[in-house]
């Protein structure tokens, strides 16, 4: 494996990481939501008589959720963050892995290859050598034909 394979398995564990934690961060909300009241009124205002509901109360279901909801959007996130790194890498990988040809081929194969190439471009060599007896003027000789013309008629 090579670093793109490691970081995107890295980016797809913390992923996971962070939504699990992010779902343990709500039900720890909920818990501390439904639990925290009743303790608080237990053993906190035991002795006193409440004429009134203390503020307290009101405050931990609200920022117990706060708390849990802006994780949760940290969370997603950073997961949306990573999932684009995690796509970036899969097509580098991806591109790695279409260019790497050498390793699947033979060496038996790659010299087979190479003189194919070579037959090819001794057998077009004969043929360009043939035309221009011809014959057959190329671009570069018309064009030093018309430059020393115009010099001779200056």
């Amino acid at each position: 494996m090579n670093r793109a394979q490691f970081q995107v398995q890295y980016l797809m564990m913390k992923n996971t990481k962070e939504m699990i934690t992010s779902l343990l961060l709500f039900v720890a909300a909920l818990f501390l939501t439904a639990i925290a009241p009743s303790l608080l009124l237990r053993y906190v205002y035991a002795g006193q008589q409440l004429l009134a509901e203390p503020k307290l109360l009101e405050y931990i279901p609200l920022v117990s959720s706060l708390v849990a909801s802006l994780y949760f959007i940290y969370a997603v996130v950073g997961c949306i963050i990573r999932s684009n790194k995690i796509k970036h890498l899969m097509n580098e990988v991806e591109m790695m892995s279409d260019l790497d040809i050498d390793s699947e081929l033979s060496e038996v194969e790659i010299a087979e290859l190479e003189s194919i190439v070579d037959e090819a471009i001794t057998k077009k060599k004969p043929a360009i050598k043939a035309g221009r007896k011809a014959g057959v003027k190329t671009a570069s000789k018309k064009v030093a034909k018309k430059t020393t013309k115009r010099k001779t008629e200056k």
